[in-house]
Protein backbone atom coordinates (compact mmCIF):
# COMPACT_ATOMS: atom_id res chain seq x y z
CA UNK A 1 0.00 0.00 0.00
CA UNK A 2 2.86 2.12 1.44
CA UNK A 3 4.78 1.68 -2.54
CA UNK A 4 1.42 2.05 -4.36
CA UNK A 5 0.82 5.42 -2.65
CA UNK A 6 3.84 6.76 -3.09
CA UNK A 7 3.93 5.66 -6.68
CA UNK A 8 3.91 8.33 -9.93
CA UNK A 9 0.41 8.73 -12.13
CA UNK A 10 -1.00 11.17 -14.71
CA UNK A 11 -1.85 13.90 -12.08
CA UNK A 12 1.33 13.97 -10.12
CA UNK A 13 3.33 13.54 -13.61
CA UNK A 14 1.72 17.06 -14.30
CA UNK A 15 2.27 18.85 -11.50
CA UNK A 16 5.84 18.28 -11.37
CA UNK A 17 6.05 19.30 -15.24
CA UNK A 18 4.61 22.76 -13.59
CA UNK A 19 7.85 25.48 -12.77
CA UNK A 20 8.14 25.91 -8.49
CA UNK A 21 6.87 27.52 -6.93
CA UNK A 22 3.52 26.54 -7.19
CA UNK A 23 0.41 25.50 -5.15
CA UNK A 24 -2.79 22.82 -5.29
CA UNK A 25 -5.77 22.54 -3.30
CA UNK A 26 -6.33 18.95 -3.29
CA UNK A 27 -9.97 19.25 -2.46
CA UNK A 28 -11.21 18.10 0.91
CA UNK A 29 -14.32 20.11 1.70
CA UNK A 30 -17.01 17.59 2.45
CA UNK A 31 -15.57 14.80 1.13
CA UNK A 32 -11.62 12.69 1.17
CA UNK A 33 -8.92 14.31 -0.35
CA UNK A 34 -7.39 12.55 -3.42
CA UNK A 35 -3.88 11.81 -2.00
CA UNK A 36 -4.27 11.55 2.39
CA UNK A 37 -1.68 12.63 4.18
CA UNK A 38 1.80 13.90 2.97
CA UNK A 39 1.47 12.03 -0.19
CA UNK A 40 1.91 15.37 -2.42
CA UNK A 41 4.57 16.77 -0.35
CA UNK A 42 6.48 13.60 -0.61
CA UNK A 43 6.34 14.31 -4.36
CA UNK A 44 7.90 18.10 -3.83
CA UNK A 45 3.85 19.04 -4.38
CA UNK A 46 3.34 21.63 -1.99
CA UNK A 47 -0.18 21.56 -1.20
CA UNK A 48 -2.54 24.23 0.49
CA UNK A 49 -3.70 21.80 3.29
CA UNK A 50 -2.41 18.79 4.23
CA UNK A 51 -1.26 16.49 7.12
CA UNK A 52 1.20 18.45 8.85
CA UNK A 53 0.34 20.63 11.26
CA UNK A 54 3.68 23.33 11.55
CA UNK A 55 1.44 25.58 9.92
CA UNK A 56 1.53 29.37 11.80
CA UNK A 57 -0.97 30.38 13.88
CA UNK A 58 -1.74 33.51 11.73
CA UNK A 59 -2.52 30.49 8.69
CA UNK A 60 -4.92 29.04 11.12
CA UNK A 61 -6.54 31.66 12.05
CA UNK A 62 -7.03 32.79 8.35
CA UNK A 63 -8.31 29.46 7.43
CA UNK A 64 -10.39 29.00 10.53
CA UNK A 65 -8.90 25.67 11.62
CA UNK A 66 -11.26 23.78 13.13
CA UNK A 67 -9.75 22.61 16.77
CA UNK A 68 -7.05 20.20 16.93
CA UNK A 69 -7.56 18.66 13.74
CA UNK A 70 -5.97 19.87 10.39
CA UNK A 71 -9.47 20.77 8.74
CA UNK A 72 -10.69 24.16 8.22
CA UNK A 73 -13.63 25.55 7.80
CA UNK A 74 -12.74 28.40 5.10
CA UNK A 75 -11.12 25.12 2.83
CA UNK A 76 -12.05 26.42 -0.73
CA UNK A 77 -12.78 30.16 -0.11
CA UNK A 78 -11.81 31.98 -3.51
CA UNK A 79 -10.20 34.44 -1.94
CA UNK A 80 -7.82 32.36 0.14
CA UNK A 81 -7.49 30.70 -3.41
CA UNK A 82 -6.61 33.58 -4.71
CA UNK A 83 -4.54 34.75 -2.20
CA UNK A 84 -2.15 31.91 -1.94
CA UNK A 85 -1.98 31.30 -5.55
CA UNK A 86 -3.40 27.70 -5.85
CA UNK A 87 -4.08 27.57 -9.36
CA UNK A 88 -4.20 23.86 -9.43
CA UNK A 89 -7.32 21.56 -8.02
CA UNK A 90 -7.60 18.43 -7.26
CA UNK A 91 -11.05 16.21 -7.25
CA UNK A 92 -12.78 12.62 -6.65
CA UNK A 93 -13.75 12.27 -10.22
CA UNK A 94 -17.47 11.53 -8.89
CA UNK A 95 -17.60 14.58 -7.28
CA UNK A 96 -15.29 17.01 -9.88
CA UNK A 97 -18.22 19.38 -11.80
CA UNK A 98 -19.09 19.39 -15.30
CA UNK A 99 -17.19 22.93 -15.36
CA UNK A 100 -15.44 25.35 -12.57
CA UNK A 101 -15.77 28.95 -13.32
CA UNK A 102 -11.80 30.55 -13.79
CA UNK A 103 -10.32 26.70 -14.11
CA UNK A 104 -10.33 24.17 -17.03
CA UNK A 105 -9.95 20.43 -16.62
CA UNK A 106 -5.64 19.24 -17.86
CA UNK A 107 -6.23 15.68 -16.95
CA UNK A 108 -9.57 14.09 -16.35
CA UNK A 109 -10.59 10.53 -14.85
CA UNK A 110 -7.64 9.25 -13.93
CA UNK A 111 -6.41 6.31 -11.73
CA UNK A 112 -4.22 7.73 -8.84
CA UNK A 113 -1.71 6.28 -6.98
CA UNK A 114 -3.78 6.37 -4.14
CA UNK A 115 -6.66 4.29 -6.05
CA UNK A 116 -8.98 6.84 -6.38
CA UNK A 117 -10.11 8.24 -10.01
CA UNK A 118 -9.52 12.14 -10.00
CA UNK A 119 -9.68 15.11 -12.44
CA UNK A 120 -6.91 18.16 -12.47
CA UNK A 121 -8.20 21.52 -12.96
CA UNK A 122 -6.06 24.73 -13.75
CA UNK A 123 -6.69 27.82 -13.71
CA UNK A 124 -7.56 29.94 -16.59
CA UNK A 125 -5.29 33.10 -16.31
CA UNK A 126 -3.14 31.58 -13.50
CA UNK A 127 -2.49 33.98 -10.44
CA UNK A 128 1.29 34.63 -9.95
CA UNK A 129 3.05 33.40 -6.95
CA UNK A 130 4.41 36.69 -6.04
CA UNK A 131 2.79 40.37 -7.25
CA UNK A 132 3.98 43.81 -6.85
CA UNK A 133 0.99 45.68 -4.80
CA UNK A 134 0.74 49.60 -5.01
CA UNK A 135 -0.54 50.05 -1.99
CA UNK A 136 -0.97 49.67 1.69
CA UNK A 137 -3.28 49.76 4.53
CA UNK A 138 -3.38 49.05 8.05
CA UNK A 139 -7.03 47.16 9.93
CA UNK A 140 -8.67 49.59 12.84
CA UNK A 141 -8.29 46.76 15.07
CA UNK A 142 -5.67 43.58 14.32
CA UNK A 143 -9.24 41.20 15.05
CA UNK A 144 -10.64 42.61 11.77
CA UNK A 145 -8.06 41.45 9.58
CA UNK A 146 -9.03 38.21 9.00
CA UNK A 147 -12.86 39.68 7.99
CA UNK A 148 -11.37 42.68 6.11
CA UNK A 149 -9.19 40.59 3.73
CA UNK A 150 -11.75 37.72 3.14
CA UNK A 151 -14.30 40.52 2.12
CA UNK A 152 -15.33 40.43 -1.67
CA UNK A 153 -14.91 44.33 -1.19
CA UNK A 154 -11.99 44.64 -0.54
CA UNK A 155 -9.24 44.87 -3.26
CA UNK A 156 -6.10 42.55 -2.70
CA UNK A 157 -4.98 43.16 -6.01
CA UNK A 158 -4.19 46.76 -5.30
CA UNK A 159 -3.85 46.98 -1.14
CA UNK A 160 -2.34 44.66 0.97
CA UNK A 161 -3.06 45.15 4.58
CA UNK A 162 -0.54 45.45 7.13
CA UNK A 163 -0.41 44.36 10.68
CA UNK A 164 1.06 48.45 11.28
CA UNK A 165 3.38 50.93 9.16
CA UNK A 166 4.39 54.56 9.98
CA UNK A 167 2.08 56.96 8.38
CA UNK A 168 -0.92 55.00 7.76
CA UNK A 169 -4.08 55.52 9.61
CA UNK A 170 -5.51 52.66 11.04
CA UNK A 171 -8.96 51.47 9.58
CA UNK A 172 -8.07 53.84 6.36
CA UNK A 173 -8.06 52.65 2.96
CA UNK A 174 -6.38 54.66 0.29
CA UNK A 175 -8.50 57.03 -1.56
CA UNK A 176 -8.58 57.04 -4.88
CA UNK A 177 -6.87 53.34 -4.72
CA UNK A 178 -3.98 53.27 -7.50
CA UNK A 179 -4.81 50.52 -10.42
CA UNK A 180 -3.63 47.21 -10.29
CA UNK A 181 -0.36 46.95 -11.11
CA UNK A 182 0.87 44.90 -14.69
CA UNK A 183 4.69 44.47 -13.55
CA UNK A 184 5.43 41.08 -14.41
CA UNK A 185 6.82 39.51 -10.78
CA UNK A 186 8.73 36.18 -11.77
CA UNK A 187 11.41 33.54 -9.53
CA UNK A 188 14.78 33.42 -11.08
CA UNK A 189 15.55 31.02 -8.63
CA UNK A 190 13.32 29.63 -5.60
CA UNK A 191 14.09 26.67 -3.29
CA UNK A 192 13.16 26.26 0.31
CA UNK A 193 13.93 29.08 2.20
CA UNK A 194 15.54 30.94 -0.76
CA UNK A 195 13.60 33.00 -3.46
CA UNK A 196 15.27 35.75 -5.89
CA UNK A 197 12.32 37.34 -7.18
CA UNK A 198 12.19 39.74 -10.78
CA UNK A 199 10.49 42.58 -11.09
CA UNK A 200 9.56 43.14 -14.24
CA UNK A 201 12.21 46.69 -15.70
CA UNK A 202 11.76 47.67 -12.40
CA UNK A 203 8.54 49.04 -10.12
CA UNK A 204 6.73 52.51 -11.70
CA UNK A 205 5.88 53.52 -7.96
CA UNK A 206 7.15 52.57 -4.11
CA UNK A 207 4.93 49.40 -3.30
CA UNK A 208 4.48 45.89 -2.03
CA UNK A 209 6.40 42.84 -3.46
CA UNK A 210 4.02 40.53 -2.06
CA UNK A 211 4.80 36.35 -1.85
CA UNK A 212 1.91 33.71 -1.86
CA UNK A 213 4.11 32.17 1.30
CA UNK A 214 4.01 31.60 5.48
CA UNK A 215 5.39 35.29 7.16
CA UNK A 216 7.74 34.25 9.78
CA UNK A 217 10.31 36.64 12.05
CA UNK A 218 12.72 34.38 10.25
CA UNK A 219 12.69 35.30 7.27
CA UNK A 220 14.99 38.13 5.97
CA UNK A 221 14.98 40.56 2.71
CA UNK A 222 17.80 42.19 0.14
CA UNK A 223 16.01 44.72 -2.20
CA UNK A 224 18.71 45.41 -5.25
CA UNK A 225 21.66 45.17 -2.71
CA UNK A 226 19.87 46.55 0.26
CA UNK A 227 18.45 45.01 3.52
CA UNK A 228 14.78 45.32 3.77
CA UNK A 229 12.31 44.51 5.96
CA UNK A 230 9.63 41.89 5.72
CA UNK A 231 6.58 42.63 7.17
CA UNK A 232 3.23 40.18 7.57
CA UNK A 233 0.35 41.19 4.63
CA UNK A 234 -3.09 40.08 4.35
CA UNK A 235 -2.78 38.34 7.88
CA UNK A 236 -0.14 35.46 7.06
CA UNK A 237 1.68 36.47 3.97
CA UNK A 238 5.30 37.46 3.11
CA UNK A 239 5.42 40.89 2.63
CA UNK A 240 8.38 43.69 1.46
CA UNK A 241 7.98 47.06 0.83
CA UNK A 242 9.99 47.93 -2.27
CA UNK A 243 11.27 51.61 -3.60
CA UNK A 244 10.33 53.27 -7.35
CA UNK A 245 12.30 51.75 -9.95
CA UNK A 246 12.68 48.33 -7.48
CA UNK A 247 14.39 45.47 -9.47
CA UNK A 248 15.05 42.61 -7.58
CA UNK A 249 14.03 40.90 -4.46
CA UNK A 250 16.00 38.04 -2.91
CA UNK A 251 14.38 36.29 0.39
CA UNK A 252 16.47 33.97 2.77
CA UNK A 253 15.05 32.18 5.42
CA UNK A 254 18.17 32.45 7.80
CA UNK A 255 16.78 30.54 10.80
CA UNK A 256 18.31 32.26 14.18
CA UNK A 257 16.05 31.19 15.88
CA UNK A 258 17.42 27.37 14.96
CA UNK A 259 20.71 28.33 14.79
CA UNK A 260 20.91 29.29 18.13
CA UNK A 261 19.02 26.36 19.60
CA UNK A 262 21.06 24.10 17.48
CA UNK A 263 24.16 25.61 19.15
CA UNK A 264 22.71 25.25 22.26
CA UNK A 265 22.01 21.32 21.81
CA UNK A 266 25.62 20.98 20.65
CA UNK A 267 27.24 22.75 23.82
CA UNK A 268 24.23 20.86 26.12
CA UNK A 269 25.63 17.61 24.45
CA UNK A 270 29.17 17.99 24.85
CA UNK A 271 28.85 18.87 28.26
CA UNK A 272 27.18 15.93 29.05
CA UNK A 273 29.92 13.92 26.73
CA UNK A 274 32.28 15.55 29.10
CA UNK A 275 30.14 14.76 32.21
CA UNK A 276 30.84 10.87 31.00
CA UNK A 277 34.08 10.84 29.85
CA UNK A 278 36.37 13.30 31.94
CA UNK A 279 35.29 11.00 35.50
CA UNK A 280 36.53 7.80 33.80
CA UNK A 281 39.52 9.12 32.35
CA UNK A 282 40.33 10.71 36.37
CA UNK A 283 39.49 7.28 37.39
CA UNK A 284 41.69 5.68 35.07
CA UNK A 285 44.47 8.02 36.09
CA UNK A 286 44.07 7.62 39.27
CA UNK A 287 44.35 3.73 39.26
CA UNK A 288 47.66 4.11 37.55
CA UNK A 289 48.89 6.23 39.81
CA UNK A 290 47.96 3.76 43.16
CA UNK A 291 49.90 1.04 41.17
CA UNK A 292 52.74 2.91 40.35
CA UNK A 293 53.04 4.49 43.93
CA UNK A 294 52.41 0.83 45.01
CA UNK A 295 55.14 -0.81 42.99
Amino acid sequence: MHDELFAGDAIKARLRAVPRPFRVWDVDAGLPSVYPGAALMADDIAQLYGHHGNEPHAFDVLNARQGSSLTFARAGDPRILNLFAVNHLIIRSAAAPDSLPGFHRTVSGVETSSGTEATLFERDVPISYARFVPSAAVPAAPGQTTATVLDPRFPIDRVVLLDSATGLVPGVIPDPLPPASDVAVSFREWTPGAMRITLGGGTPAAGYVLVSENWDAEWAAVVDGRRAPVLRGNGTLITVPVPVGAKEVVLRYEGKAYARGKLITSVSLLIVLLGLVVPVVLRARSSRAAEEAAD
